[in-house]
């Protein structure tokens, strides 16, 4: 019948106009309102009526790392809220000597040496001939004779040809 009001203590399918249970994760609402679709992916299930539970953060909604329901993009990074190498994994803390190797592989590492090729080894090379770098530091080879590593501050052009100090601690 047009133009008559009906009750419906479920919800309304949009596309159809006709009165659901409300109590699907496909078409979730009550009262008479419109019906939604639970986010599934974020582990969402409707409860009465209403989407609830799951994470709105998760590897489909985030390209870096979740803490709790709070997506971290990499350019977030510490090293107290550091990623798994995994997007929508959860934040970890790097620990011991550990830091984020931020704007690198987004994982705790530890110390790099970075000869100015990319080819960052298992340790830190300026700590090992007595010069440890800091945190805003990269070691790399000197510029005067190319064999012995030094320390570059962010930003500095690193001893070898056309490499600079990056905020991931290479020269690159």
């Amino acid at each position: 019948m047009s133009g008559n009001c009906q009750s419906c203590s479920g919800c309304i399918d949009i596309n159809t106009g006709l009165c659901r249970g409300g109590t699907l994760n496909t078409q979730c609402g009550r009262n008479g309102g419109f019906c939604q679709a639970c986010d599934s992916a974020a582990g969402q299930t409707c409860q009465g009526g209403f989407c609830a539970g799951g994470t709105t953060c998760n590897a489909s909604t985030c390209g870096g790392c979740c803490d709790g329901n709070t997506c971290r993009l990499p350019s977030q990074f510490t090293n107290a809220q550091c990623g798994q190498g995994a997007a929508g994994a959860a934040c970890v803390a790097c620990v011991g000597t550990t830091t984020c190797d931020v704007g690198g592989t987004g994982t705790c590492a530890s110390g790099r040496f970075d000869a100015g090729f990319g080819d960052a080894g298992p340790s830190d090379f300026c700590t090992l001939f007595g010069t440890p770098c800091t945190a805003s530091q990269c070691c790399g080879f000197d510029a005067t004779f190319g064999l012995l590593p030094f320390c570059y501050s962010f930003g500095m052009a690193c001893g070898t040809a056309g490499t600079i100090c990056t905020t991931n601690n290479l020269c690159q």
